[in-house]
């Protein structure tokens, strides 16, 4: 659950603070990397599940393993236009909260 909530929500947030740095909050780019940042991250979650399934097998580590299946390239190329779809709401609700913080700050 850790990992997940690393890899899903803290990475397209750094992201998007290392991309506001440096540019400030423009919109194309503080979706671009929330986007990138949640496309990333499914990577980054998939590596770090397959290390573990890997330490289960050789039993370095204890746990169980459920096999899930082979997805068809057709349902991964919709996770990924799921994801990129979260990516692109958690940018939306950072750009809506800067919006709002800089109208209470100027009124």
């Amino acid at each position: 659950m850790k990992a997940a909530l690393i890899s899903f929500v803290l990475l397209p947030l750094l992201l998007i603070a290392l991309t506001t740095i440096t540019g400030g909050f423009r919109t194309a780019r503080t979706l671009a990397a929330s986007i990138a940042g949640e496309v990333l991250g499914l990577f980054l979650y998939a590596a770090y599940k397959q290390v573990k399934v890997v330490s289960i097998l050789s039993g370095k580590a204890s746990g169980s393993i459920m096999y899930v299946g082979t997805a068809a390239p057709r349902n991964l190329v919709k996770g990924l236009l799921e994801f990129a779809a979260v990516g692109m709401l958690i940018g939306l609700v950072v750009l809506a909260g800067h919006r709002i913080l800089n109208r209470v700050r100027s009124a």
